[in-house]
């Protein structure tokens, strides 16, 4: 037996032993109850559930039997007392950007207004694992997680909700223990008040108003735009009411707004200048539903990883913000600007740990990329490499020997069946940099130096072949490198290549965040790169685990 599986029914096992509501069933002779005498989980009921819908959950049929099929939700007559609160807890997913009607059949009104049934039983059981795995694990199967890897084998889900269910269902308010349920990284619980704002603010005001297209407008001009740019810049939260006070068509692009604008931009990730251009104009744009779909994405993704560790360190890159932070204890120690990967070549998302650095690296180039890129060049010129400190070997062994460029019909070379391996040497021009930040994954990404550092001068930063290339090598040598900083500068200088092991390793996450509140409380928001968060939400939609639906005739039935 698989040991996710031991452990989802030890879980629930533990769960059905300990829950304090609904008896067991009365002890039977199976040799494998191991009940003590005269206890209050003996006592008699209703009889035995029926297990009516037999494609259950497999965790589910194991915590049925080891409740000896005893009832969970009804006692043979009636609902138990904790059934109301458990239920007006999952109609609530959307509170998490879920759907109750993933989990509930009927809204739980209704559902309470009719007897109870040993079919609905076993149906709402299964809710309450599902729903308490979406919550703390993600709605998506890891499998169907957009841009997603796992280098280190997929997180184990469904052992983890069993073990939550259990807990929760052995708490003497079941229904407070579930309603506390969600990711222990704060940042979740942030977001979660953000939506319930935007929420309340679109139901208030029906969004932020639509400012029409128009030339840029710098401090002092005037435009026929700006009272809707005023009107939005309030809703948004940039503007102060109280400081406009009765102004309501502001003639000039004054002092008041420029600055109101700057914050604006500061918090989407645009260029903080003032003025009032078409980047600006189309970010307040952006609808309103728009940006809950962005939190409801970043939440779910919040839900995929584990939370940071409070102890030691921990690198965070988050993509469509173009920034890493290093953390020391669970507080930011370090943060820099960082290139990634193009929409063509994503810089996937995933969870590892850096345990070495090499410095003055050289760089074997991938065979995509010598497929795609180098091949049309040495068609081209078949010097190409040459002037870029550049060897070519013959294959991919380590005895492989280093060719002539010129005795090469690259011509008559295929794509295919390109097999030369091209190694850039080592120096201040190589795609690495100084130094390459090592990762303990098997596709090769990585983070490193670039000698094309005006790239993050940019706003957007989405440039590189898909790893992540930082701002300041040296900053994050001395962060993650710690008391051997000090030599690895010395040996870098020396300019031969060599591999420094760090002190310790250092975990490194990147992650895909659109949304989040900042440590301010003001929220922000970034541009989806990669156009993944309506993949996210969709999937969440129609690609989840899926309840065995009953139909509203049903309930109630014996």
């Amino acid at each position: 037996m698989p040991r996710h599986i031991r452990l989802i029914r030890l879980g629930l096992a533990a769960a059905a032993l300990a829950l304090p509501f609904g008896p067991l069933a009365a002890e039977t002779s199976r040799p494998d109850a191991v009940l003590p005498v005269e206890t209050p989980l003996t006592s008699p009921n209703a009889g035995a559930v029926t297990l009516a819908l037999p494609q259950a959950d497999p965790a589910v049929r194991s915590f049925y039997q080891a409740r000896l099929d005893s009832p969970v939700w009804h006692d043979g007559g009636q609902w138990v007392p904790a059934a109301a609160g458990m239920l007006a807890v999952m109609a609530q997913a959307g509170d998490h950007g879920l759907d109750p009607a993933h989990y509930l059949p009927q809204p739980p009104a209704e559902m309470l207004a009719a007897p109870p049934s040993d079919a609905l039983d076993v149906t709402l059981t299964e809710a309450l694992l599902h729903y308490v795995r979406d919550v703390t694990s993600g709605r998506i199967p890891p499998k169907d997680r957009p841009d997603h890897r796992y280098p280190h084998g997929e997180p184990p889900e469904e052992a983890t909700a069993a073990l939550r269910l259990a807990q929760v269902l052995a708490d003497p308010d079941p229904a407070a223990a579930l309603a506390a349920v969600q990711p222990a990284d704060p940042a979740y619980a942030r977001l979660k008040d953000l939506l319930a704002e935007l929420r309340r603010q679109r139901d208030a005001t029906g969004g932020w108003p639509v400012i029409p297209d128009g030339p840029s407008v710098r401090e002092g001009e005037r435009d026929p735009r700006l009272s809707s740019v005023q009107a939005s810049l309030m809703l948004h939260g940039d503007l102060d009411a109280a400081v406009v006070q009765d102004r309501l068509r502001p003639e000039v692009y004054d002092r008041l707004l420029v600055e109101a604008v700057k914050r604006f931009q500061a918090r989407h990730g645009i260029t903080v200048d003032g003025i009032l251009g078409r980047d600006t104009v189309r970010t307040l744009n952006v609808p309103i539903d728009d940006r809950i779909r962005q939190v409801v994405a970043t939440m779910e993704r919040l839900r995929w990883d584990p939370p940071p560790p409070a102890a030691g360190k921990f690198i965070e890159v988050n993509v469509p913000d173009y920034r890493l932070v290093g953390y020391d204890s669970g507080s930011p120690a370090l943060t820099m600007t960082v290139v990634v990967g193009t929409d063509e070549n994503r810089t996937p998302l995933f969870t590892d740990y850096m345990d070495n650095v090499v410095l003055n690296p050289t760089w074997t180039v991938p065979l995509s990329i010598a497929r795609n890129e180098l091949l049309p060049k040495l068609r081209r010129d078949p010097g190409y490499t040459q002037g870029r400190n550049m060897d070519i070997f013959a294959g991919w062994s380590h005895d492989a020997a280093r060719i002539d460029p010129w005795a090469v019909d690259w011509h008559a070379m295929s794509a295919s069946r390109l097999s030369y391996r091209f190694v850039e040497r080592a120096g201040p021009g190589n795609a690495l940099g100084l130094v390459r930040f090592s990762l303990n994954n098997d596709f090769a990404i990585y983070l490193h130096d670039t000698p094309s550092k005006s790239l993050f001068n940019r706003p957007h930063r989405a440039f590189s072949h898909g790893c992540v290339r930082v701002e300041d090598y040296d900053a994050l040598l001395g962060f993650v490198a710690g008391p051997v900083a000090e030599r690895a500068r010395q040996q870098l200088a020396t300019g031969r290549t060599m591999t420094i092991r760090l002190p310790q390793n250092v975990p490194v996450r990147m992650v895909y965040h659109t949304a989040w509140v900042g440590e301010d409380g003001r929220p922000q928001f970034r541009r989806d790169v990669y156009d993944l968060d309506p993949e996210v939400v969709q999937r969440m939609r129609e690609g989840g685990r899926k309840l065995i639906a009953l139909k509203p005739q049903e309930i109630g039935a014996r």
